[in-house]
């Protein structure tokens, strides 16, 4: 998409380790009305060898890091990593700068970056990938890592982040990757019947490539097979349960927004960080308490004795979980893992 502004001003800055100097590289352009972007006043909060910018338009700060471990071992000198730096993106930065965004060029291991938004530190990611920090008035600052994303997908997040006021969240959760009741072979055909009538699909982790947020168990009563299946329709989620007999517990099982059940963890990547795995009796033993409410003390004794059946671990990665059991026409919460 090209959006027909003309090419702006280039200002390169290069980070070294006592002071952040501006570079007099600059590309003539035609005088006209430039984007408003500016590396600000220095703030008095960073330390010497951080660089400080106020944006106050679309901007794309170009980072390498200056040091391998943010320990002090050097990635070479400031000057070579700059060159590297400069002639690795050419291409790609012209593009940038033809869809009317100013872009800085610079080494260092962090950026204090000021907005509409407030005040924030970002740290270039480690490694020696290149990082595109977006940058734009109205939003935190974004940063995506060359390598993860193709040369288009990098283009179109910073169509969307700088040039639209969609949703993060919602952009985030627009990008995950669902399944259909198809995809799961095992499922009872009236079961995957149902699901395709209400539109659910069945979204998926970043981390498991093959399919799951499908599980079967007994989660009523030992003997009946029962299955449970994260639904995901029109931005809700919820747990749903179609039940292989007689049953005692609700269908519909913890609902949420799908939306903040996606994470940031890669670089310009979201990920799906909800998942559900079957919890046996041996498992229910370990997990942790959370109170002793009578009603989870007593579904825990039920679970553990020779009558139980299997509960339902709802796990949120890097966050915790939830073991749900099926007792006495509701569904308590028995604990979980952090």
């Amino acid at each position: 998409m090209d959006f027909g502004l003309g090419r702006l001003a280039v200002s390169l800055v290069v980070c070294c380790a006592a002071a952040c100097r501006r570079e007099p590289r600059e590309q003539s352009v035609p005088q006209r009305q430039q984007t408003p972007v500016e590396a600000g006043p220095r703030s008095s909060a960073p330390t010497p060898d951080v660089p400080s910018f106020t944006i106050t338009g679309p901007t794309v700060i170009i980072a390498a890091r200056r040091t391998r471990d943010g320990g002090g071992v050097s990635r070479g000198s400031v000057d070579s990593l700059w060159q590297v730096l400069d002639s690795s993106t050419a291409e790609l930065k012209s593009v940038i700068q033809k869809r009317g965004v100013s872009t800085f060029l610079v080494v260092s291991d962090s950026l204090l970056i000021t907005t509409d938004s407030g005040a924030k530190t970002v740290i270039v990611p480690f490694g020696d990938s290149t990082s595109y920090v977006l940058v734009a008035r109205h939003r935190r600052p974004l940063a995506l890592i060359d390598g993860r994303l193709s040369r288009a997908q990098l283009l179109a997040e910073a169509d969307w982040y700088l040039f639209t006021n969609e949703d993060p969240q919602e952009h985030a959760a627009s990008k995950i990757r669902r399944l259909g009741p198809s995809a799961f072979p095992g499922l009872p055909a009236a079961f995957a019947r149902e699901l395709d009538s209400l539109g659910c699909t069945v979204p998926q982790s970043f981390f498991d490539t093959l399919p799951h947020n499908v599980i079967k168990g007994s989660f009523a009563r030992r003997g009946q097979t029962d299955w449970a299946v994260i639904c995901s329709r029109r931005g809700a989620t919820g747990i749903l349960i179609f039940w292989g007999g007689p049953s005692e517990c609700p269908r519909d099982l913890s609902p949420g927004q799908e939306k903040w059940e996606v994470e940031d963890f890669a670089g310009g990547r979201p990920f799906y960080v909800r998942f559900i795995v079957r919890k046996d009796s041996a498992g229910i033993a370990n997990i942790p308490v959370y109170g002793l409410e009578e009603e989870t003390v007593s579904a825990r004794k039920e679970a553990l004795s020779g009558r139980g059946h299997d509960g339902i671990e709802d796990i949120w990665e890097e966050k915790g979980s939830t073991v749900w059991y099926c007792t006495g026409g509701r569904w308590v919460s028995l604990g979980g893992g952090d």
